[in-house]
């Protein structure tokens, strides 16, 4: 083995550093690679497009997936438009129809994206969580975890409620407009497809910033001694969290424009204070997703380090009479305050609090607005 002698390090100690390093060095050690795309095959929307011989999210055809969002985040909407020549009285035509629609599916399109649009990172997190794990048993339990967790029929648990709340959505937007029933049920349709899109976005989202807690069960993690946080497996697991993060806050801003253009529009007050719900409900989610995770990770990352300086907390109440007078002394005090100010994450804190901020902030701009216009 060539060891280069240039760093500073014995040539011993190299040795001892690289034939010490735990990371994997065949395919059988890295099962965890395609975990995730096995879990996105459950996704919903993708079963039902191979089903249907559709494509679904295509990797590198930006063109062809954009036109399957569209398609799948409106298709209820596009239905009234395809009605709307005839001579019956099949679609909707009043405004307060067409603007819930409208509202509903810019929402569904732009929640969508994150999670479509996140793909290319999320598929990172199996190799950052195969790095991470050391010990097979582990990963195995952990792999079972991930795709016993992540199952379509609960997707349906989630998704199936929330498309009741966007009928009755619906139905508070109709008001006292009239029309016939098959226009009705389209704008129903309208409502319950933006709750179940809604809810099975929800569903993921939450899912997947369950993750990093989840890897504080599975013992000592394989990381960069000489700083944790600058750990690869560390730094994509924070891209893939700070991409979807950066999505929700785009989101965010998205649900209080359509809101507040919806609320001074609708002659509903009724409507005009329920759909004040929509952003305080996305902020929320925001916060948890974007935050949550970095939490975890930091913790992850602090355990590390707190097992590095294990062995220098010798558990006494007072040193040994010689400790203080050793010459070696000075040079593990070092020691000891350069890992106790490693940095926990590979991103600055301020970063988060950023975040959290322009949140909160765009929410209170939003109610300041809504009280303002209210009159």
């Amino acid at each position: 083995m060539q060891v280069p002698v240039e760093t500073g390090l014995s040539k011993e100690l190299l040795e001892r550093l690289i034939a010490a390093d735990e990371r994997p060095s065949g395919p059988e050690e890295v099962e965890l690679f395609s975990v995730v795309e096995e879990i996105r095959g459950k996704e919903v929307f993708q079963r039902t497009y191979h089903a249907l011989g559709l494509p679904g999210y295509v990797p590198g055809k930006r063109v062809m997936t954009g036109l399957t969002l569209v398609v799948t985040a409106s298709w209820p909407y596009l239905v009234n438009l395809a009605l709307w020549p005839l001579p019956w009285e099949i679609a909707y035509r009043h405004s307060a129809g067409n603007l819930f629609a409208l509202g509903a599916v810019v929402i569904c399109i732009t929640t969508l994206s994150v999670v479509w649009f996140s793909y290319g990172t999320a598929m990172k997190v199996g190799g950052a969580m195969s790095e991470l794990v050391a010990v097979p048993e582990e990963r195995v339990r952990l792999r079972e975890w991930l795709v016993g967790g992540f199952d379509w029929w609960k997707q349906f648990v989630v998704s199936l409620p929330l498309a009741a709340v966007g009928v009755v959505l619906a139905v508070i937007a109709l008001g006292d407009q009239g029309g016939s029933w098959s226009s009705r049920i389209l704008l129903f349709l309208m409502g319950a497809w933006l709750g179940f899109l809604t809810g099975n976005i929800l569903y993921w989202l939450l899912a997947g910033a369950r993750i990093p807690g989840r890897l504080m069960k599975c013992g000592r993690l394989r990381m960069a001694w000489i700083d944790p946080a600058s750990t690869p497996a560390i730094r994509d697991l924070c891209r893939s969290y700070a991409f979807v993060a950066a999505g929700l806050a785009v989101t965010v801003l998205v649900s209080e424009v359509v809101a507040a253009v919806y609320a001074s529009r609708q002659q509903s007050e009724v409507a005009a204070d329920v759909v004040v719900a929509l952003p305080v409900i996305m902020v929320l989610v925001a916060l948890y997703v974007g935050v949550w995770p970095y939490v975890m990770i930091a913790r992850l990352v602090r355990n590390q380090i707190d097992l590095i300086l294990h062995p220098m907390r010798a558990q006494l109440r007072e040193p040994p009479p010689d400790l203080l007078t050793s010459p070696g002394f000075d040079e593990l005090v070092k020691v000891y305050q350069y890992f106790g100010t490693l940095r926990t994450l590979p991103i600055k804190t301020s970063a988060l609090l950023q975040y959290v901020a322009g949140i909160a902030a765009s929410l209170l701009v939003f109610f300041v607005q809504r009280y303002l216009t209210s009159d």
